[in-house]
């Protein structure tokens, strides 16, 4: 299984839509926080396809006391995005989407891809940008990245730090 990594919920919001659009059905299996967001963000982005709401079948934990994976589903009919949410685990049970492809949560049940083992898996993580302890924005794309090779060489091995570097550096602490 591949993994596929997000900047934000709305660049896998995007992604899904481009795999609908082109007539691919698209689950994402993720807890309720993450589907929350998801549908947040599928509403609100700008999609060549008009997306239409099917049905959404979506709790808080603490009303229904249900604290496992969401499925939120697309799919292409009549040059239409459906949009779909319902609990992946009914009865004890978890239910076969049937999907091309699948985006799985890191933390969610390894049984949710055994069901789908005719699906197109991919584990997906979405990793915002985030501030280092000296104030340096990171997006984990490191190859693109300003600071890129300031620290260490193509080995691995520590170098000495550009002079930019080190001014920025001090500069956050005085």
């Amino acid at each position: 299984m591949e993994d596929k990594i997000y900047k934000s919920i709305y660049d896998m919001a995007e992604d899904m839509c481009d795999l609908a659009a082109d007539d691919c059905y698209v689950v994402a299996a993720l807890f309720y926080e993450d589907a929350a967001d998801l549908l947040k963000a599928l509403i609100s982005i700008d999609c060549e396809n008009e997306i239409d709401i099917a049905s959404i079948t979506l709790e808080k934990p603490e009303y229904n006391l249900y604290n496992k994976e969401y499925y939120v589903s697309l799919t292409l009919e009549c040059d239409k995005i459906f949009v779909t949410v319902e609990p992946a685990y009914v009865d004890g049970v978890y239910l076969l989407s049937d999907c091309d492809v699948l985006l799985i949560d890191g933390d969610a049940s390894s049984r949710i891809i055994l069901r789908h083992e005719n699906s197109e898996c991919y584990q997906v993580a979405i990793v915002e940008d985030e501030m280092d302890d000296y104030g340096f924005t990171c997006d984990h794309d490191c190859e693109n990245c300003e600071y890129y090779g300031e620290d260490y060489d193509d080995d691995g091995g520590y170098m000495e730090p550009s002079p930019f570097a080190i001014e920025r550096v001090i500069s956050l602490f005085w």
